[in-house]
């Protein structure tokens, strides 16, 4: 009775009608799985890329610096649709087929290593210059002194918004469902058209939440620890909470 009364008003008829929603679940689940699936294995080469364009912009060399700058402004500064479109269109034009889902991957690690590239560049710069003096005077490189000991701070510096960034990438797959790739978007705009109701957009919208929640809530945990142990205000070790437990007692 309650489904018919809910159904007989048309927001809620329209937009969140109890049976297609639980049917839209289990039509969407597989879409869902794809846009994780492309966002989880394009992360690792984009991060990896945009280690080594920041490193390229803060290099010494002014060549490898203009070609940093040149393909992070031009990732940057255009619409990740743009990109997907003439990938997905262009490549074919000249003889080059890749499947899409692979397609996909490649455009979303592609685009997400130019702003991780900023990322990293930034937490790179935010070390102070007398860990490298440090680090020099000890006799260790310049490559040493990046990988043990520059990069190690900057990775947990920039952690929340490597992961913010991660959360803005598995939402623009969504765009992917404009070339074809049958990901969320694509599986609920096809239900959409097929039952006249808005309600698999909102099972859509759901599905994202599912991840993005979750891992907005980890950001905020991670960039208050971060803050509090920049201030000093980190857990004390269990033995020095112990000995002061003994001493207040006595």
């Amino acid at each position: 009775v309650w489904v018919e009364a809910w159904n007989s008003n048309q927001f809620l008829g329209m937009f969140f009608k109890p049976q297609l929603l639980v049917t839209s679940f289990s039509s969407l689940f597989p879409g869902w799985l794809l846009c994780l699936g492309i966002v989880i294995a394009a992360y690792p080469f984009a991060i990896a890329l945009g280690l080594l364009f920041s490193l390229l912009k803060i290099s010494k060399h002014r060549l490898l610096r203009a070609i940093a700058v040149v393909y992070i402004n031009i990732l940057r500064g255009t619409p990740l649709f743009l990109q997907i479109y003439i990938m997905f269109f262009g490549l074919p034009m000249v003889g080059i087929n890749i499947d899409n889902n692979l397609l996909g991957i490649i455009v979303m690690a592609v685009n997400s290593s130019a702003y991780l590239a900023e990322i990293f560049r930034a937490g790179i710069q935010s070390i102070p210059q007398g860990q490298y003096e440090a680090a020099s005077s000890l006799g260790m490189s310049y490559v040493q002194t990046m990988f043990t000991i520059i990069l190690p701070q900057t990775v947990r510096r920039v952690i929340p918004t490597v992961t913010s960034d991660f959360i803005t990438s598995f939402k623009d797959t969504s765009l992917l469902s404009s070339v074809g790739v049958m990901e969320l978007m694509m599986f609920s705009k096809n239900l959409t058209t097929v039952s006249g109701n808005i309600t698999p957009y909102v099972a859509a919208g759901i599905f994202y939440l599912i991840v993005t929640l979750p891992l907005i809530k980890v950001v905020s945990i991670v960039e208050n620890r971060i803050a509090r142990s920049e201030r000093g205000e980190g857990p004390r070790p269990k033995a020095k909470a112990q000995l002061k437990e003994a001493a207040d007692v006595q």
